[in-house]
């Protein structure tokens, strides 16, 4: 079978809309508890071997990226003085802008404001309004420098297992729902060196 890669994003679409990656994710856990059970091959009867073995790739795809994420995010709340960010834009900057160049906007904001920081797009539940959320490592964000792009809101994040599971699943999940609007995943917004950035932190940090 011939597959370009736009029949490859249509396929994912498909197989996230549906819900079929998390019938093969379910297949997978019986046949890992059970070595001798076959869970695979009846959704291989139903859906076709080239869908599934879509869907399995688009699960470990999912699993390694969330383990990226939770690492560095985990990371950041251990180390304390870490915000979680909400970004969202207004009309004007929507109506004038592409994705791409609001993405600019967010890392450059990021960028000049934060120590550390990973961020992904998300879309609202109700109108699927465009908006980014973002984990940050710094205490000196000057909000009033995002007032000309929408609003922002900032909650401060307690170095706490609780804390760290909460915020790693909700980041990762972004991903996961940003795939079902154009098949692909976007790619996270990250600091460049977080390890030089954590050294300046400590240095400037009045004790």
């Amino acid at each position: 079978m011939l597959c370009t890669n736009a029949l490859r994003s249509e396929y994912k679409k498909a197989i996230l809309e549906s819900g079929i990656d998390k019938e093969v994710a379910r297949a997978s856990y019986q046949n890992f508890l059970d070595p001798y059970k076959d869970a695979i091959s009846p959704l291989i009867a139903v859906y076709g071997d080239f869908v599934v073995r879509l869907a399995l790739s688009l699960n470990s795809a999912r699993y390694k990226r969330k383990q990226r994420v939770s690492e560095r995010i985990g990371s950041y709340i251990r180390i304390g003085h870490c915000v979680f960010l909400t970004l969202t834009f207004n009309n004007e900057t929507l109506s004038n802008t592409s994705v791409e160049t609001r993405r600019k906007y967010v890392r450059r904001f990021l960028k000049k404001n934060c120590v550390a920081y990973v961020a992904n797009i998300d879309f609202g539940g109700k109108n699927g309004r465009e908006h980014y959320h973002a984990l940050v490592v710094g205490d000196k964000i000057d909000y009033r420098e995002w007032q000309k792009n929408g609003a922002v809101h900032g909650e401060r994040v307690r170095s706490t297992n609780n804390d760290v599971e909460r915020t790693c699943k909700y980041v990762a999940k972004l991903s996961n729902h940003a795939l079902k609007t154009d098949g692909k995943a976007p790619r996270l917004i990250y600091s460049r060196s977080d390890k030089k950035a954590y050294r300046e932190f400590w240095e400037n940090e009045p004790f």
